[in-house]
């Protein structure tokens, strides 16, 4: 039986570790929210001027790419971003993570990611507040909703592009793009026995699909249809 002395301690360390980060969340939040500048707790790739405009830019119903370059996703996903998430307004995202479908801050992101893309729907797009409207109602309506590859819509599984995707499919968008690739015949059961993930739409596809680029960080460009990452 552990000594109470010690278990008292071990969880008092434990609260008081909680709320400093809780602390550190919130200070940040407000100087954030005053300022503009992000309180960072790890080296950034992102300028202070990338901080000051991706607000800016922001629209309710934009699509955000980015990626961390000390994320481990990162090796295995290819391409300049490896997340994507829906802007709703309000400094908020939602986004599918491991730990499920969620709201996020929008510092929460500018302060864990390097690199962002914002994309928009195309300025002629017919009925494009409807569909905005639609997109994200159809957004909310999954929060709570698991992480996961799934090759159908029953399965009530998100992977964060596959979120972005159907919610504007739902809404009425023709995006131009599939949540899963084909799989093959004849060994496609396997496939999706051992891995669905290796179909799943990627990111950076995105800029493949109907939508146009708002803004991209100083560390991204656009070549053949392509988001490279910049060298310095």
């Amino acid at each position: 039986m552990e000594n109470p002395l010690f278990v008292a301690t071990k969880y008092r360390s434990i609260f008081f570790t909680k709320l400093k980060l809780f602390s550190h969340r919130i200070l940040a939040r407000i100087v954030f929210f005053f300022t503009g500048l992000v309180l960072f707790k790890r080296k950034n790739e992102l300028t202070q001027k990338d901080i000051l405009n991706i607000p800016l830019k922001l629209r309710t119903g934009d699509i955000i790419l980015s990626s961390t370059f000390s994320d481990t996703s990162s090796l295995f996903i290819p391409g300049a971003v490896t997340h994507s998430a829906l802007y709703v307004g309000r400094r908020r995202v939602i986004h599918a993570i491991g730990s499920g479908v969620q709201y996020a801050t929008l510092h929460d992101l500018l302060a864990t990611y390097d690199t962002f893309a914002i994309l928009r729907l195309p300025r002629k797009t017919k009925g494009k507040r409807r569909i905005i409207r639609k997109t994200v109602r159809f957004a909310k309506q999954q929060i709570g909703k698991p992480y996961g590859f799934e090759d159908h819509p029953e399965s009530g599984k998100f992977f964060c592009s596959e979120l972005v995707n159907r919610a504007y499919k739902e809404a009425g968008h023709k995006t131009k793009l599939k949540n899963f690739e084909a799989f093959r015949p004849f060994i496609g059961r396997i496939e999706r026995i051992i891995t669905s993930a290796r179909k799943a739409l990627l990111p950076e596809k995105f800029i493949l699909s109907h939508f146009r680029i708002i803004f991209l960080s100083h560390n991204l460009e656009i070549k053949k249809r392509e988001l490279i990452l910049k060298t310095v």
